[in-house]
């Protein structure tokens, strides 16, 4: 196999900015103090946070999926991102306002596999 193309190598560069924009988020996120999330109106929006915890985490692993190859580098990304997902839930417990969610947890990892199906699927597009 030779060399990407220019359009590939601007793709590829695009669906990392958005993963680590996404990335940023979920991170974030997860470490805001409780009363700080009140204040941004989440709730307003009448979603449960549980679809905010699977979209932000399919999206993390979709783009990957779609872009990388090999299973055991996917496979890797995937577990390391479930293990992020178990940090993050359990270090809310040192933020005012926030507590350990199972779950949340449950949210993160159907999301990460949600997000594998759609990787593999954009995969096959042309």
């Amino acid at each position: 196999m030779g060399n990407p193309g220019p359009g590939t190598r601007r793709r590829r560069r695009v669906l990392w900015l958005v993963w680590w924009l996404d990335f940023s988020f979920v991170v974030a996120g997860s470490l805001l103090p409780g009363a700080l999330l009140g204040r941004m109106h989440l709730n307003s929006a009448h979603l449960s946070d549980k679809w905010i915890h699977f979209c932000g985490y399919a999206l993390l692993a979709a783009l990957p999926v779609s872009a990388a190859a090999g299973r055991l580098r996917v496979l890797v990304g995937i577990v390391c991102l479930a293990v992020l997902g178990l940090v993050l839930e359990f270090a809310q417990r040192l933020v005012p306002g926030r507590t350990y969610d199972s779950g949340d947890f449950v949210a993160n990892v159907l999301g990460l596999l949600t997000g594998v199906a759609a990787g593999l699927l954009a995969r096959k597009l042309p």
